[in-house]
């Protein structure tokens, strides 16, 4: 359905006037908007003039999404914003039983605050749109205007526009979204906040390390073997090394045979020789048995011997290194901090930072080879135009030149180079502009020429 739009601007109000064609049958929903202000729409009005419907709507202090996001691009922040009021929005309106198909979800007609990036979305009675395939189509367009150095904003716009590419989607997945996005930003949040506390702990244990310095080499080691020996009680195993277990368990073995030769020898000789031959090599068969005797002595000693391979000292050395690791760790060093977690693409804020984004910003637009600029009546004050399209405002984030006075609207005008020389647009200011005397309506456009007086609120300038 074809809408036409124009805009009005009555006293200090300013309004989007809808004019759709054909006949509706939008009484009810008429009724209801106006009637009842329901939160997250734009205030709506119905009038009749000459017999055609006209809805108003207040814009007032509000710009549309679509020329908020016309040089900068989404932040995670902003989007989470912009969803959370959609899904408010729609809440309401199974409130008050309206058609979700009547929300217009086009950028143009979705107005933000832009202090606070405050959403009010625009219900057009008796629109009937496949409200599914709009959805799809706008998360399309938010995912193409995310910020992509943002990670949070890109994560939620890629999440919202693979759920709106499913079959039988609806409002709850796309909350469910945004309720993980929350989730994981609290996550981060809170990791962020344990590592600011480790980092002071370990700034104060730094502080501390002297004190501990004074505690003796012999209590630390008492406590090792303390502990050491609570650990071998629950995990024998533990208590040494594989290749060391290997060792002991084949000595372990040695020895049984060399006990079991011993008394298996005897018995072996008196069955092949007899007795009176085993009496002619009785010398030969004690040295045998002595042998193993003397042999299994020695692994049966060897396996008693309270310490290992490595020797006391080593040992006594690896329980000095494994009783003092954390100190070692706490000691005053160079000390590589874990970086905390952070959005990809994020900067230092500071005087720099703004500097910068200025820089880019000026960069970004083509360079006019002559400067134009708007001079105050009284001389006191001096705008330079360097580039087009040129934004003038108190909204400091969003506008060229900062123009922070009584009566300026966030946005107030644009200033643009056309085939014909120039041209100003009044951005839906709140106490309008005048081109050589003449008020321009909310939003509207009109020529403007080297010489011109542009009243902006109170404060007149020449365009030179």
């Amino acid at each position: 359905m074809e809408i036409k739009v124009e805009f009005k601007r009555e006293m200090n109000r300013n309004y989007m006037v809808t004019m759709p064609e054909g006949k509706q049958e939008a009484g009810y929903a008429i009724r209801m908007l106006s009637e009842n202000p329901i939160p997250g729409f734009l205030p709506f009005q119905e009038k009749k003039i000459n017999g055609d419907v006209r809805y108003y709507y207040d814009i007032t202090s509000k710009q549309p999404l679509e020329r908020i996001l016309e040089y900068r691009n989404l932040a995670g922040d902003e989007l989470k914003h912009l969803i959370s009021d959609l899904v408010f929005s729609l809440r309401q309106m199974e409130r008050f039983l309206l058609d979700e198909s009547q929300v217009i979800l086009e950028p143009e007609y979705i107005y933000v605050e832009p202090d606070t990036f405050k959403c009010f979305f625009c219900l057009l009675p008796g629109k009937k749109d496949d409200f599914p395939n709009t959805l799809r189509d706008f998360s399309q367009y938010l995912l193409d205007h995310v910020n992509h150095e943002d990670g949070s904003a890109v994560i939620l716009a890629f999440s919202i526009f693979k759920e709106c590419r499913k079959e039988n989607f609806g409002i709850e997945d796309i909350e469910k979204c945004l309720q993980r996005s929350e989730r994981e930003t609290v996550k981060k949040e809170a990791e962020s906040d344990v590592f600011f506390q480790q980092k002071n702990g370990i700034r104060q244990q730094t502080e501390r390390a002297p004190e501990k310095e004074q505690i003796s080499r012999k209590e630390q080691i008492s406590k090792r073997e303390q502990i050491s020996k609570k650990e071998e009680e629950l995990f024998p195993e533990l208590e040494k090394p594989k290749e060391e277990m290997e060792q002991e368990a084949s000595g372990r073995y040695c020895w049984m045979l060399s006990v079991l030769g011993m008394a298996v020898l005897p018995a072996m000789a008196f069955a092949l020789l007899g007795f009176e031959e085993m009496l002619r090599y009785k010398w030969i068969l004690g040295a045998l048995e002595l042998f193993l005797g003397a042999f299994a002595r020695l692994l049966f000693e060897k396996e008693r011997k309270p310490l290992n391979s490595r020797g006391k000292e080593e040992i006594e050395e690896a329980v000095w290194e494994v009783c003092f690791q954390d100190e070692k760790d706490q000691e005053p060093r160079e000390y590589q901090l874990p970086q905390p977690p952070r959005i990809v693409g994020e900067k230092e804020q500071g005087e720099d930072f703004e500097e910068e984004m200025q820089t880019m910003l000026l960069t970004a637009r083509p360079i006019d080879s002559v400067s134009r600029r708007l001079v105050s009546i009284n001389g006191e004050m001096e705008i330079p135009i360097g580039y087009f399209p040129f934004l003038i405002g108190k909204s400091k984030g969003i506008v060229d030149f900062c123009l922070n006075e009584p009566g300026i609207s966030r946005l107030h005008i644009k200033i643009e180079e056309t085939a014909q020389g120039y041209s100003i647009t009044d951005l839906n200011s709140t106490n309008g502009t005048r081109v050589d005397g003449k008020l321009l309506e909310a939003n509207a456009t009109c020529d403007l020429f080297v010489g011109s007086e542009v009243e902006i609120a109170a404060r007149k300038f020449r365009f030179q």
